[in-house]
């Protein structure tokens, strides 16, 4: 079950479609807009929280709400456990950081598959693993 506490959040444009998304990595792009983070490993500017069901849809333009520290869920890109740190994968969704990775939160429950929606602590900054 998704879940939000304390954190920090903006409103922002949305660069792309970013309908299902909710809970997704996103990236600040040079447009001045987000879009879905796309690269593996790469720096997020935070985690899509605007809600979007089948009916509500986010295209160009669009305002949406972005969590940028704080708590909050990520849609699982692999299985992990509790109390690790996490990395975007090249789908936007939160996998397990390797050491020298750009880790973006700490997992606050175990995902057991690809699609798990888990709570997780965002930093403010990227954190480099070791």
């Amino acid at each position: 079950m998704p879940q939000t506490g304390p954190s920090i959040k903006i409103t922002g444009i949305a660069g792309g479609t970013l309908t299902d998304k909710q809970y997704y990595g996103v990236t600040l792009e040079t447009d001045e807009k987000y879009d879905l983070a796309d690269s593996a490993g790469e720096y997020i500017s935070g985690i899509l929280a605007s809600p979007n069901k089948a009916d509500d849809t986010i295209v160009v333009n669009d305002a949406i709400s972005i969590v940028k520290s704080g708590r909050t869920s990520v849609v699982a890109g692999a299985s992990f456990d509790c109390g690790v740190f996490l990395q975007i994968d090249a789908s936007g969704m939160a996998i397990l950081a390797a050491t020298d990775d750009i880790a973006f939160g700490e997992s606050l429950r175990a995902s057991t598959a690809s699609g798990d929606i888990v709570p997780v602590w965002l930093f403010g900054s990227p954190t480099i693993t070791t």
